[in-house]
Formats: C-alpha cells, structure tokens, sequence
C-alpha cells in the first residue's frame, strides 16, 4: 500500500492498505495497514488484518487478526479479533480478544488482561488476570485478580488475590501456586511437580503430582505427591503419597490401593476399600488412632491404646507389647500378629 508519514486520520476519516511510517494521530478507522519499526500509531479504531512492527496506543482493534509490535494504554478488542505475538508494555490495559502465540508483558509493571481467551497455541507471560479469562494454551508468572480461571496449562511463579480459584488445569514443570482455591483436576508433572503453599483443595478439588508444602487445607483428594508440611487434617489421599519431613496426617480417608509413606497419623484413619486396602510403610501411628481397611507394612510404629476397626491386616509377623483394640470389643496385649489376623 501507500506510504504515509506522520499523519492525521480525521474523526470521519478511513484509510486502507497504508503504510503508516513515524507518528500516526487516528481520530478515525484505519483498515489492512502495516506500522514499521520505529512508528507510532495512537487512538481510533482498526480493522482488518494489521501488521505492526512499532506501537499502537490506545485503539479499538475490529479486525481479524492483529500481529506483532508493541501495544500500549487502553487496548479494546472486539468482534472476536485475534491477537498474535505481541508484546504488552507497562500497564497496558487490554480488554476483550483472542490471544495466539507469545503474548508477553512488562515484568516491572504487568499488563492488566480481563474479558480475554487465550487459544490453544497461545502462551501469556507476565499479565495480571482480571475477571472472564478463558484459557485453553498456557500462563505463565502471572497474577491473578479473578474469580475462576478454567482450563490449559499454568506455568511459572503465580500469586493470587482476593478468593480466586482454579478448575481443571494442568501445572507445567516446577510451577508454584499459593494463596488459591484448587476446583476439579489439577494435574502436575510427574518428573517436576508443582509446589503448592498457603491454598485449599475444594471438595470436588483432585490434585496429583504436587508437592506439598505448608498450611494446604484438603477438603477433597491428594494423588501421588510429596508432603513436605507440618500438619494436614481431613481429605482423602490417593497413589502414593510420601511423607518426607515428618508431617502428619490427620483424619484421614485412603483411596483403594493409596500408599502412605513416612511420617506421622493420627485419628481417624479409614481406609475406603477392604479388598483393596491402603498401604502404611515407615509410619508411626499416635495414641488413641483408630484404623480400618488398612495393610501394615514395613516399619510401623505403634504406641498404646491403637484401635483396630475391621479388615487391618498385617503385611509382615510383627510381635508387639502393645495394647490394640482389636474392633470386636476386645483388648489385645503382647499378641503376635500375623498376616491377615484381621
């Protein structure tokens, strides 16, 4: 197209397949125009498919697809237009649109994204996240301002707001969440899970391949992870579950088949399944705990006064100068325990 340097679109003004060279005033509509490096375009709206390799300021984007270059101040994207590898200088402000490619932000001061879908092959990185953020690609270091984020894969160092929640996401390697609400399959990566601190599984919340570290409240399943906490009561656990700094459980439902390793219980500890017991291996078991639908396994330790419900079976002989209720209604005292005594 024609080559247009530092102009003026009038408020009823068009202009089409231009080329915008320097510092571009828009009062009007600019359609199917490409803005070179080191150009500036500021205000108006534009529409069509815009190839941008310098920066667009405060615009109203129409058009199908928007690519490239830099955005900045007030961006509104309309009619489903599309934008695509473009960068968010600081405290952009971007409502509406389709995000594809590399989306990035300032990392000193984020761009502020709300009404957005981020497409399967999109990746956003270093945004804040308003309300109505759809996401079907990946987020990365980013903070979240919302209410619910659903959907894709979330990446980086992530911080939340207020009483934000995510549902059915998938943590990329290495990620860490704090300070959020978990809501249907969250899914870590099994050879670098995601570190979770400071949040709460909800009750339809299944969480695998994590690692989690202090005051995570689980009202609803934990799957093969690692527990690096303090203390955790309630929820249910699944897989295999690791208890690497001598944590403990408390109150606790065990999955068909869970393994429970290391560390501390406490409580009531039901396992959900008889024919499929739950496994305990290098376990020390409080006082006054009751347990049912459990295997005992290798190096459980036993203080007085553990109560035994029905279908506790012993993995190994284990000879014992305990006191064990046996959940018949019997004392057991210095009783040799084989396998599958109960």
């Amino acid at each position: 197209g024609q080559r247009f340097n530092n102009l003026t679109v009038g408020p009823q003004g068009t202009l089409a397949q231009g080329e915008l060279a320097g510092t571009t005033l828009n009062q009007g509509t600019v359609s199917d125009s490409f803005i070179p490096l080191g150009s500036t375009l500021t205000g108006g709206i534009l529409t069509g498919q815009v190839m941008n390799q310098g920066t667009l300021n405060d615009i109203e984007f129409q058009g199908t697809q928007l690519t490239g270059g830099l955005l900045s101040g007030q961006i509104r994207v309309t009619r489903q237009g599309i934008l695509y590898n473009v960068r968010l200088l600081a405290k952009t402000h971007l409502v509406g649109g389709f995000l594809k490619g590399r989306i990035e932000g300032d990392t000193v001061n984020p761009p502020l994204l709300e009404g957005v879908t981020v497409q399967h092959d999109g990746y956003v990185n270093n945004v804040i996240l308003g309300d109505d953020v759809e996401n079907s690609g990946t987020l990365a270091n980013f903070a979240f301002r919302g209410n619910l984020l659903r959907g894709g894969k979330l990446a980086g160092k992530i911080t939340v707001t207020g009483k934000g929640a995510f549902q059915n996401v998938s943590l990329a390697p290495d990620t860490k969440l704090q300070s959020v609400r978990l809501k249907g399959k969250i899914k870590g990566d099994a050879n670098a899970p995601a570190l979770l601190d400071s949040l709460t599984i909800e009750n339809d919340g299944e969480v695998e391949n994590v690692i989690i570290n202090q005051n995570v409240t689980n009202k609803g399943t934990i799957a093969n992870a690692e527990f690096r906490g303090t203390a955790m009561e309630g929820g249910r656990l699944a897989g295999t579950i690791r208890n690497t700094q001598a944590g403990t459980f408390k109150d606790i439902r065990l999955a068909p088949n869970a393994s429970l390793i290391g560390g501390n219980i406490e409580g009531q500890i039901f396992g959900e399944s008889a024919d499929e017991p739950a496994l305990l291996e290098d376990v020390r078991i409080a006082s006054g705990s009751f347990l049912e639908n459990v295997m005992i396994g290798n190096n459980v330790t036993f203080p007085k006064e553990v109560k035994f419900g029905v279908h506790v079976r012993f993995l190994k002989m284990m000879v014992g100068r305990y006191y064990y209720w046996d959940g018949r209604g019997q004392w057991l005292r210095d009783m040799t325990f084989a396998e599958d005594d109960y």
